[in-house]
């Protein structure tokens, strides 16, 4: 605006404005300007940051819910990848290209504006077009393949981060075996594949300004050539502002080319999120707030309609995750079921269940893209207050059997009953957190010990330093706000499974699962786990995956599982009895 109001006070001097009018006009114009840029600027910050947010709720509620068979398709790395590089580029340059874009559109056609209207020749339009199908033809062929180099650059990031988890994982053993070398060498090679395709994309961005740059001083050229053969009907004053404009056009559709560029480039950022918005999801959850964080979008257009005007959002990210993410289950979580505190839409038995009694009814179950069952026909009856070992060889169904009760795995045929009703009657976030479950492998979460504990402040003070006394960890932990983030490298394997323990005393469940809880402790801490489960789950039905006969040797039966099926079910008398018997 400030050079077309130049413009028309140079062509038109038979009109003549006094000094601080036109700096008043000047300085209006350039003000305007400035708060239009300015607003445009904010406004476009926000929705995208909106719908940024939304976009990572989202995927955050759709990785909560997914079902188990995810976890073991898709590799930490690569979910990693997923919540941090590409959230990052989302959040960042994203809005920063899209931004670019629209300015220089804007500033484009402001110069072509001036020097058309400047030197007022129709010749100047026809030798501009083919400069202009020169720009698209470059461009198109250059985002294709700058676009492959992104996906793959992406693509061989995620090996890196994979490694990174395995080795902070396995970092001990790697040292134990002398192998520190090795991995260095693995991740030297991964981190040169993915730089390999860094350099090539900056090779394919010098490509495109070479040619970018020889298009613009074309533009130069043409544009001063015709300022040369109307030098008779343009004022000099005019022919520097059409050469001035055609110099910042080189530069200008330089920035627009690559913003362009480089906003379609981040959007495979966006296509690689939005497909984590459409992850699989276990069934049988209540849907309290699923509309409102997803929304009625159907496809990717609709997403970009909501990246930019983006709907109503939760709160807050952490009342969000506290009143709609049923956390991860049990099996990962050490005994801590992190379950939906939200007050809506309640499950219509509260006092489910009333006991601790299971049915399997003609069962059979497998796992996600598997051709064979993992569980084949199971009948069985368990009643409550029931102590059960389960034994077998590796894979023969033991673990299944596990989670086939917390309904990770899906019933091919059959049912299971959990004190009297079907579980797939029950919401799965209601049956879940009735069961607890201690892994083989504990797990403790940075922060203090009530957070480890009770990490939603169900129970009193009293009631956790009584569950902690029960498991005889009392004498260690005095103080429930006192962070353990320390002392967890210095607690035994033995005192960490003690923790767990003290999770499933505080939740006084009907159905206590042990998945080989005791295998790696010692059998000092064994036979104290034990004894504590003897005394304080007597009306507790107990299914402990044994790693040593010896421990369940006092339990009620023993469950022999061989390729899926059961073969024994009896009393560890009997089985020990019999010559014959598997066990």
């Amino acid at each position: 605006m400030n050079n077309l109001f130049i413009r028309f006070q140079l062509i038109d001097p038979t009109k003549p404005i006094d000094q601080w009018t036109r700096l008043n006009v000047y300085a209006i114009l350039g003000f305007g300007q400035t708060i239009f840029i300015l607003i445009a600027t904010l406004l476009l910050k926000l929705s995208c940051l909106r719908g940024s947010q939304w976009l990572h709720q989202t995927m955050l509620y759709r990785l909560m819910h997914a079902p188990i068979w995810f976890f073991d398709q898709v590799n930490s790395g690569q979910i990693f990848n997923r919540f941090s590089k590409d959230i990052e580029l989302a959040d960042t340059k994203l809005i920063t290209s899209l931004r670019s874009f629209l300015i220089e559109i804007f500033r484009t056609f402001a110069l072509f504006t001036i020097i058309f209207i400047g030197t007022d020749s129709s010749i100047l339009i026809c030798l501009f077009l083919p400069l202009i199908f020169g720009y698209f033809f470059i461009y198109k062929y250059y985002v294709s393949t700058s676009r492959q180099l992104m996906r793959l650059e992406s693509t061989l990031r995620t090996p890196i981060y994979q490694q990174f988890n395995e080795t902070y994982a396995g970092v001990t053993v790697i040292r134990a075996f002398g192998r520190v070398e090795m991995f260095l060498q693995k991740l030297y090679k991964n981190i040169d594949m993915n730089t390999s395709v860094m350099h090539m994309s900056i090779a394919a961005a010098k490509w495109l300004t070479v040619r970018l740059e020889c298009l613009g001083n074309i533009v130069v050229l043409i544009t001063s050539l015709c300022c040369v053969l109307l030098r008779g009907e343009i004022s000099p004053g005019m022919v520097g502002l059409c050469i001035t404009s055609s110099l910042n056009i080189t530069g200008t559709l330089n920035l627009l080319i690559k913003s362009s560029i480089e906003f379609e480039n981040n959007i495979v950022t966006v296509e690689r999120l939005v497909e984590y918005t459409k992850l699989p999801k276990e069934n049988d959850y209540h849907q309290t707030n699923t509309n409102k964080i997803k929304g009625k979008r159907k496809n990717f257009i609709d997403f970009l309609k909501n990246f930019l005007h983006p709907h109503k959002q939760p709160k807050s990210i952490g009342n969000f995750l506290i009143s709609e993410i049923v956390a991860i289950d049990t099996i990962s979580t050490g005994g801590v079921k992190l379950c939906s505190i939200s007050k809506t839409n309640p499950n219509p038995d509260q006092q489910w269940p009333t006991n601790g009694s299971i049915t399997f009814i003609q069962y059979s179950a497998r796992y996600q893209n598997s051709s064979t069952l993992c569980l084949k026909q199971l009948n069985l009856y368990i009643p409550s207050g029931m102590k059960i070992g389960l034994v077998g060889r590796t894979g023969a169904g033991k673990s299944s059997f596990a989670m086939a009760l917390f309904r990770l795995i899906e019933a091919e045929t059959g049912e299971i009953h959990i004190s009297n009703r079907n579980i797939r009657e029950i919401d799965l976030e209601k049956l879940r957190s009735t069961l607890t479950i201690i892994p083989q492998d504990p797990l403790l979460f940075a922060g203090t010990l009530r957070n480890n504990i009770d990490p939603f402040n169900h129970y009193t003070d009293e009631q956790i330093m009584i569950a902690l006394n029960k498991a005889n960890l009392g004498h260690m932990f005095t103080m429930l706000d006192q962070r353990i983030d320390q002392q967890l490298n210095h607690l035994s394997f033995g005192q960490k499974q003690l923790l767990c323990l003290s999770r499933a005393l505080l939740r006084k469940s009907k159905i206590l699962i042990m998945d080989e809880a005791t295998a790696g402790i010692d059998p000092a801490t064994d036979q104290l786990i034990q004894e504590t489960i003897r005394y304080e789950f007597q009306h507790c039905t107990v299914l402990t995956i044994a790693h040593r006969l010896k421990t369940i040797l006092s339990y009620d039966r023993i469950l022999v599982f061989d390729q899926g099926k059961i073969i024994e079910f009896d009393t560890p008398e009997a089985l020990m009895s019999n010559a014959s018997t598997l066990f």
